[in-house]
């Protein structure tokens, strides 16, 4: 099961970001439709939209272990683009095993 969670994040990730990219340029504006690549993961956001669901970063932590500056890059960018709330996606896999604590140390809450 261990080996299916990598290629299973990806392919998530991947969909939601064409799902984003294939939005209507009238519905990118009204919606304030994110895409970006950032470090080992995706960063996909609605920052009109005050729905948790659509405003997530994924794939940190899923190949490698992110970097401190890789996490403060991704609470940055939230900032910046005005998301109104985010969440991390934490795949079980080994080198996200303290990504939550280290999110929280930055001001994040589980």
């Amino acid at each position: 099961m261990s080996d299916a969670i990598t290629p299973l994040e990806v392919a998530e990730w991947s969909a939601f970001a064409d799902l984003y990219r294939g939005a209507t340029p009238d519905v990118v504006e009204e919606c304030g439709l994110v895409v970006s690549g950032m470090n080992d993961g995706v960063v996909l956001a609605a920052t009109r939209l005050d729905v948790l669901a659509l405003n997530r970063a994924v794939g940190f932590g899923l190949r490698r272990r992110p970097f401190d500056e890789d996490l403060a890059s991704l609470v940055a960018a939230f900032e910046t683009i005005g998301s109104p709330r985010f969440f991390v996606q934490v795949a079980p896999v080994e080198a996200s095993a303290d990504l939550g604590d280290r999110l929280e140390a930055l001001g994040l809450r589980h």
